[in-house]
């Protein structure tokens, strides 16, 4: 039975006092039965969410019982009879109650989330822009390599499910943005590696092998008004002032120019691509404060975005594409400043030697103000 309709019988009858049971006797001799006293009944209400509230409510129940033939008495003659007395229980009042609603908390979602950045993204923390000298990003990148002899192209092209040996290898690079956007930007690549995790047959003199072949020295790259080539109206510099002072701030006219880019530049999925795009453009971090607002309500419109975790101020969104191989991407962000401190990239693993835990690629962010540049 649901439980909003059961009832329970919560009273029993009263017992009588000496008074009262005198007086019912005197009543029994003339044929008369005192009333029962009333039971109560309650019903119990289950609320929405778990919530459980009860309210009791008394109904008097009345039982009539037919009175006995009065009693005659051979040559007595009966006392006076006594004046009739009608005893009535009143039921006792039951307290109302009225429940008190939980707090109502709003669910946490991907867009609340993002909606909270791009909030911040118009304050001084969530921008991030120097006011002087030079901010500085630090870049640490995680990429796993994956390796089969009889892979296409290269050994070091296999698939998570052809691998036969695997690992994971940090390196670190740093942009200097200019406090005035048309001066010099810096960008430093660090050759030092670190190797983090193996996995396979043969993965640490394969590992050796392939560090071997990456880059030894320092190298210090210098730019004028963004990064890459000067450019053109058309194609401006990346991350210049003319680079995003083109893009649109409505979010969907966002997303429209960015997937127009895309589409000129053949890249295949265009949902993917578009969220790869807007990242990168918000760990630059060299947006303009309303520019920035509207990439995380961009993202915000994406297919199949959702919460992945929660951990203190840092919540990891994640990015599902289907459009021709199964990919996830992911974006952390500190909900405290705005800032997007990680993400990451991953072909959603098959059977495989690699733990389905570990991404494709991993690219975690620091932001510094500086007063100078290498």
């Amino acid at each position: 039975m649901d439980a909003l309709d059961r009832v329970r019988e919560i009273g029993a009858d009263a017992e009588l006092t000496e008074e009262q049971l005198a007086s019912a006797l005197q009543k029994v001799r003339r044929g008369l039965l005192p009333d029962p006293a009333p039971r109560r009944r309650a019903r119990l209400w289950i609320g929405i969410g778990g919530l459980v509230a009860a309210g009791a409510a008394t109904t008097a129940v009345a039982i009539a019982l037919s009175a006995p033939p009065a009693a005659v008495i051979e040559a007595v003659t009966p006392p006076p009879a006594a004046p009739d007395v009608t005893v009535t229980t009143e039921p006792e009042p039951e307290p109302t109650t009225t429940p008190t609603p939980a707090p109502t908390i709003p669910p946490v979602s991907a867009a609340s989330v993002l909606e909270g950045a791009a909030a911040l993204a118009t304050t001084s923390a969530g921008s991030a822009i120097a006011d002087d000298g030079y901010l500085r990003i630090d870049h640490r990148t995680e990429q796993l390599v994956l390796y089969a002899a009889d892979a296409p192209n290269s050994p070091y092209n296999a698939s998570r499910e052809s691998a036969t040996a695997a690992w994971v290898v940090a390196g670190t690079y740093s942009t200097y943005i200019p406090a005035d956007r048309s001066g010099e930007w810096v960008r430093v690549f660090q050759p030092e590696k670190q190797l983090l995790s193996l996995y396979g047959t043969d993965a640490e003199p394969l590992a050796a092998d392939w560090l071997a072949m990456t880059l030894k020295e320092v190298i210090v790259n210098r730019y004028q008004g963004g990064l890459g080539d000067p450019g053109d109206e058309t194609y401006p510099a990346y991350g210049s002032d003319a680079y995003f002072a083109q893009m649109p701030r409505d979010p969907q006219a966002l997303i429209d120019w960015n997937r127009a880019r895309l589409i000129a530049g053949n890249v295949q999925d265009l949902d993917e691509g578009v969220v790869t795009v807007l990242t990168q453009d918000l760990e630059l971090n060299a947006a303009p404060p309303d520019l920035r607002a509207a990439m995380f309500r961009a993202l915000a419109l994406a297919p199949g975005v959702e919460i992945q975790s929660v951990d203190g101020d840092l919540t990891t969104i994640a990015f599902h594409y289907d459009s021709y191989e199964p990919r996830m991407g992911t974006m952390t962000i500190d909900t405290r400043t705005g800032l997007v401190a990680e993400s990451t990239s991953t072909w959603l693993p098959g059977p495989g030697i690699v733990p389905e835990s570990v991404p494709g690629h991993r690219m975690t962010t620091t932001i510094t103000v500086v007063d100078s540049a290498p």
